[in-house]
């Protein structure tokens, strides 16, 4: 290509390349390209909206029958392939046009999860008052902070970070990853999902997934910093959190094929299923089985783990509306279990009624206290609770 490459050579053809049609044509070329996008982009929110739907449908379902058919499982597939697609395109058309991506933080659905009376939502609870009358999902403001008010990455840092273009910093990726275990505080956990993303996250989110498998035993607030940095990534790298919530939650299922050995590993993974729950990396559905596969095979190990999850994430299920009614029932056949289980261990049976007492509010707690029975009926509860015994029926049969 020559040097005079004439008006707009430069700007349509690149340096150096004379482009071949007149600055008339490149203009109605750009707004035709620009016209292209534009539908796009229409395509994109509405690709958008019909997943954002198929996934509340598919909440209610798990949170009503704790499973998906077949078919919703396949249509939400369907959907999130037909997203992934129109994303795609349009990222592919709108950086070299200079133009942005279109809202995906619909305000019609923002609407319309409100109008969801089951989704489950981080900043809904039974009682809005940051639990100051102790019956809501916290205890205080600085606890709803920590849970609810994570940072937007892409909102404030260079959208090139989120490109799958470029390479890490591998070195400064690790010597970043290294402080995770020291990390105690909220404002720590957020710088450190700051850095990392600068650092290339994006080219290097496997590694970081199989360093937030593993909450360090010796820091008590490590699981709950763990799950916050993999909840606050998650808004940026989809697969982050997924990937941490059904890694984790794979790893209970193992451990408790041996429920006898390794108990502290099994206590450390039920602490740290429960803070994901609290921010939504696990579903509500999935700790329930949980919870109903330790209640079946009812042992000493088995009632650590429940009483782990209890204290973990129990108060915030049962402060949920979306999951208060399934867990009130959890809380009912957890006592009844309890009032069977008479020779377990009775400091853990102490636990497990303390644990109960915490998910349920001071109030609900004393309007479900028994009535005073009649004293006949009194004697009658204490010989068959306490006195029966496979050697003395004959003589408590008598009585």
């Amino acid at each position: 290509g020559g040097e005079g490459g004439g008006e707009g050579g430069g700007e349509a053809g690149g340096e150096g390349v004379e482009c071949a049609l007149s600055p008339p044509e490149q203009r109605a070329l750009l707004g035709l390209l620009h016209g292209y996008y534009s539908t796009v982009s229409d395509g994109l929110v509405a690709a958008h909206s019909e997943l954002r739907s198929i996934e509340r449908s598919n909440q209610k379902a798990l949170l009503a029958r704790g499973e998906l058919s077949e078919e919703a499982a396949a249509a939400h597939e369907r959907a999130r392939k037909a997203h992934e697609r129109v994303l795609t395109a349009a990222r592919a058309m709108g950086e070299p046009l200079g133009v942005p991506l279109p809202s995906l933080s619909a305000g019609g659905d923002e609407e319309e999860e409100k109008k969801e009376s089951v989704v489950v939502s981080l900043s809904t609870s039974a009682n809005a008052d940051d639990g100051e009358s102790g019956g809501g999902l916290y205890a205080d403001a600085e606890e709803r902070a920590f849970y609810e008010q994570l940072p937007d990455l892409r909102a404030v840092l260079p959208a090139v970070l989120f490109s799958e273009e470029g390479d890490a910093d591998t070195s400064g990726l690790e010597e970043a990853m290294r402080r995770l275990p020291s990390c105690s505080s909220r404002r720590e956990v957020d710088d450190l999902a700051s850095e990392l993303t600068m650092r290339g996250l994006r080219s290097a989110r496997r590694p970081l997934v199989r360093a937030l498998l593993s909450p360090p035993a010796s820091a008590a607030d490590a699981p709950r910093c763990y799950a916050r940095l993999a909840a606050v990534l998650s808004g940026a790298f989809k697969h982050v959190g997924s990937e941490v919530g059904s890694l984790v939650a794979a790893e209970f299922e193992q451990l408790a094929e041996r429920p006898e050995q390794d108990l502290p590993a099994r206590l450390r993974n039920a602490a740290y299923v429960g803070e994901l729950v609290r921010f939504g990396l696990v579903s509500p559905p999935s700790v329930f089985g949980m919870f109903k596969a330790c209640a079946g095979a009812f042992s000493a190990a088995q009632l650590g783990v429940v009483v782990a999850l209890l204290e973990a994430c129990g108060r915030f299920l049962h402060a949920s509306p979306a999951s208060h009614e399934r867990m009130d029932a959890m809380l009912g056949a957890l006592s009844q279990l309890r009032s069977v289980h008479r020779a377990l261990p009775p400091d853990l049976l102490a636990e497990l009624d303390a644990a109960i007492a915490a998910c349920r509010p001071a109030e609900e707690i004393e309007a479900r206290a028994a009535p005073e029975l009649p004293p006949l009926q009194r004697y009658v509860l204490h010989l068959l609770h306490e006195q029966l015994t496979a050697g003395t029926a004959e003589v408590v049969v008598r009585q």
